[in-house]
């Protein structure tokens, strides 16, 4: 049977097969059990996360047609303000509407802004996050990579090197993420209690196509 030491910090044992053995710091389990027990729930909660069957397919193809959506209307509302003129590094002009942007967008939406986001929603649910931290979390840290990786995507499909990627994210991410908050906290704090878990994603896509033509005005 285990045994407590005299001394606080050691912890005795003693079993049939060790008679003589003991000696174990308390320091070294409480050191050794919190990271553990961290890696095991982290694995745990990830591993089914991004476990993403057929059902994210039509989720993809969503995502993509909204974002390329909210490109097209972001492009639109640019060259209203231009007087008519599209936002370009070119002399010649230009239509409005440049349908490489708007891949690129669907991209970004579709094919890595969706399954990301489906897996980041799903460890939400998973650890059981209370809705109030659950919101900060997705308002600050997920905020914040979510904007960062949009720009430097952008950055780079513009031909611009990643040393000019990381000044266009440092010059707009910390002024872009508090507008964020004015749209994007009521959004989330509806999305996480009374939305179904399956059309999360969805409805942040969907209120992306308004955001982007807010974000170019």
């Amino acid at each position: 049977p285990a045994m407590k030491s005299t001394t606080p910090t050691v912890l005795a044992l003693r079993t049939p097969q060790h008679p003589m053995k003991r000696v174990i710091l308390k320091s070294q389990l409480q050191w050794r059990d919190p990271g553990a027990h961290f890696c095991r729930r982290f694995s745990a909660g990830l591993l089914p996360s991004i476990r993403l069957d057929s059902s994210i397919v039509p989720q993809m193809i969503g995502g993509g047609f909204l974002w390329g959506l909210g490109n097209c209307l972001s492009q639109y509302v640019t060259c209203t303000l231009n007087g008519g003129i599209a936002e370009t590094d070119q002399e010649t002009p230009v239509p409005w509407l440049q349908p490489r942007k708007v891949a690129e967008a669907a991209f970004l939406g579709g094919v890595l802004w969706t399954p990301t986001a489906t897996v980041f929603f799903r460890m939400l649910d998973f650890y059981k996050v209370p809705v109030i931290p659950r919101i900060v979390l997705d308002q600050t840290l997920w905020g914040a990579c979510v904007l960062t990786a949009v720009y430097s995507f952008f950055a780079v499909c513009e031909g611009r090197s990643v040393a000019e990627a990381c000044r266009r994210c440092a010059a707009e991410v910390p002024s872009t993420l508090p507008q964020n908050w004015s749209v994007w906290v009521p959004v989330q704090l509806l999305n996480f209690t009374v939305v179904p878990a399956q059309y999360r994603v969805a409805l942040v896509n969907l209120v992306t196509v308004p955001w982007t033509g807010y974000l170019a005005y």
